[in-house]
C-alpha cells in the first residue's frame, strides 16, 4: 500500500533545512507520491527544482493561487499557460477564489479561476481548488463547466455536510486539512470536520 500527498509545498524556503529529510521520511511512511501545487511565476522554479531532485516522489503543477492574484494577473496567466504548453504538468493549480484576507482583486479571482478552469478542461488535467469564504461563488463557476471538467481535489474543504455533497456532485474529492486535528476544529471556519465524523 503506497499513500499520496495531494497538496505538498515543500519547495518552500520554509524546507530549506530539512526538505530532503521531509521528503525521505515520507517515503518510508509509504507515501510515496507527492503533488506539489504552484503559488505563482516566484514558485515555479523552486517547485521544478525540487521535483527534478526527486523526480520518482514529485510532480509539478502549473497554476496562480487566488492570494497572489493582482494588478498584473494577466502577466501571471501568461506564464501558467506557457507552462502548461512547455511543461510537463499533472494537474491546474493552486486556483480558486479567497474572500477571506481581502476582496480587492476579487474580480481578478474570478476571471484567474475561470481561466484556469478552462485550461485544465483543454488540457484535461485535474483541479486543484482552493476555498476560502467563497464556496459559494466558486460553486457558481463549476456549474456552468458541467461535465468538461476532469475532476479535481477542493484543497483543506472548508464547507459542511450539503456544502460537501455539493462538492462530490460536481465530481470533486475532499482534502481534509490539518487544522482537522486542532482543539478548537470544530469552531474552525475553515475545515468543519463535520463530514468527516457523519456516517
Amino acid at each position: 500500500m503506497f499513500f499520496v500527498d495531494t497538496h505538498t509545498h515543500l519547495y518552500l524556503k520554509e524546507f530549506d533545512n530539512d526538505r530532503s529529510e521531509v521528503i525521505q521520511r515520507s517515503v518510508a511512511q509509504h507515501v510515496t507520491t507527492m503533488l506539489l501545487p504552484n503559488i505563482d511565476s516566484e514558485s515555479i522554479q523552486p517547485m521544478r527544482h525540487l521535483c527534478d531532485l526527486f523526480p520518482q516522489h514529485c510532480f509539478p503543477t502549473a497554476g496562480l493561487h487566488p492570494t497572489s492574484v493582482n494588478e498584473k494577473y494577466h502577466d501571471e496567466m501568461a506564464i501558467v499557460e506557457h507552462e502548461l504548453k512547455t511543461q510537463k504538468c499533472h494537474a491546474v493549480g493552486e486556483t480558486g477564489i479567497d474572500l477571506y484576507w481581502d476582496t480587492t482583486f476579487f474580480k481578478e479571482q474570478e476571471y484567474c479561476f475561470n481561466r484556469q478552469l478552462e485550461l485544465a478542461a483543454a488540457y484535461n488535467l485535474p483541479v486543484i481548488i482552493h476555498s476560502r469564504n467563497a464556496l459559494n461563488e466558486i460553486f457558481s463557476i463549476l456549474k456552468a463547466y458541467g461535465n468538461r471538467l476532469p475532476s479535481g481535489i477542493f484543497h483543506c474543504f472548508p464547507g459542511d455536510v450539503a456544502e460537501a455533497e455539493k462538492a462530490i456532485e460536481l465530481g470533486f474529492y475532499l482534502g481534509i486539512g490539518g487544522v482537522v486535528t486542532f482543539k478548537k476544529s470544530n469552531q474552525n471556519e475553515n475545515c468543519s470536520p463535520s463530514y468527516f465524523l457523519s456516517p
